[in-house]
């Protein structure tokens, strides 16, 4: 909760830094990856069982929707320089493409998930 408000605090007062805005998307990814990993750990197929996984894919979803508008704004800031990224700028708009590649799968979007996807794996 501390760092949530933190990096909502920072977003506020930088809206167009994308780190910023990758921080706070990847608090909440992280968040959603956690409830996949739970639904992954779901090994039967009673009703208790399938109302716990469709549980935590809701909660996953909700999680990756709160991160996507955050990754999207990251993305969008460094795109535009993508030839030109070093260091941390270009581990954040990598992980940024990888993130938001995840986010597009779970609410299948194919086209925009392969699309980062590529360009996740196009990079060195």
């Amino acid at each position: 909760a501390k760092a949530e408000e933190a990096f909502k605090k920072a977003v506020k007062a930088d809206p167009e830094n994308a780190e910023f805005n990758f921080n706070l998307g990847t608090l909440y990814f992280n968040q959603g990856t956690d409830n996949n990993d739970y639904m992954a750990a779901i090994s039967g197929n009673s009703d208790a069982d399938l109302k716990k996984f469709e549980d935590l894919k809701n909660k996953r979803d909700d999680y990756y929707s709160k991160a996507q508008p955050f990754l999207e704004k990251s993305y969008a800031v460094l795109s535009s320089k993508e030839n030109n990224l070093k260091g941390e700028n270009k581990a954040i708009y990598k992980n940024t493409l990888y993130c938001l590649s995840q986010v597009y799968a779970s609410q299948n979007k194919a086209e925009k998930a392969k699309e980062l996807k590529g360009k996740y794996d196009s990079m060195p």
